[in-house]
């Protein structure tokens, strides 16, 4: 049963089976655009877990550590408080020095974790050159918190 009407003048001129093809095309197109739209969501949520962790290593490169703990996570904030949280990120951070060149590595995603809430959950993992050209991999944790922004769970080195 066809539910579009066409004039009599266009459908003698119409391929009915060149029409049926298009509307496949035309399907498979729609389909392969949802796809990217998926994929794109993403990207965007990589990029922008990415662009945060930057953030809080600039907040920590440079000591700022009681920034870093006010925008934390909320279960950061009233699980460590703010001198603990300066003592915990400076013991990782202080013994690397200067940061020549930080180089985004990977992100990991995990449905839940150990001894924490349910929730989402992200890692992600920079390679650091460092100014005595040592070589170090830092870790910034997150979780997606009740308002559904991505926000700190913990930092380390490995």
């Amino acid at each position: 049963m066809e539910f579009c009407y066409w004039p009599k003048a266009v459908m003698g001129r119409l391929n009915l089976g060149k029409v049926k093809k298009m509307r496949k095309a035309v399907i498979l197109g729609l389909l392969i655009v949802l796809a990217a739209g998926c994929t794109s969501e993403e990207t965007r949520t990589k990029e922008s877990l990415q662009l945060a962790a930057e953030a809080f290593l600039l907040l920590i490169d440079q000591g700022n550590y009681e920034d870093s703990w006010t925008n934390a996570s909320a279960w950061l904030r009233n699980n460590v408080d703010a001198n603990q949280w300066a003592e915990h990120a400076g013991s990782y951070r202080g013994p690397l020095g200067t940061v020549d060149h930080r180089e985004f590595n990977s992100i990991e995603f995990h449905d839940s974790l150990e001894d924490m809430p349910p929730g989402a959950y992200a890692f992600v993992i920079f390679d650091s050159t460092l100014a005595d050209n040592r070589s170090a991999s830092e870790m910034v944790g997150f979780v997606l918190d009740d308002d559904q922004t991505w926000r700190v769970i913990g930092y380390q080195t490995l």
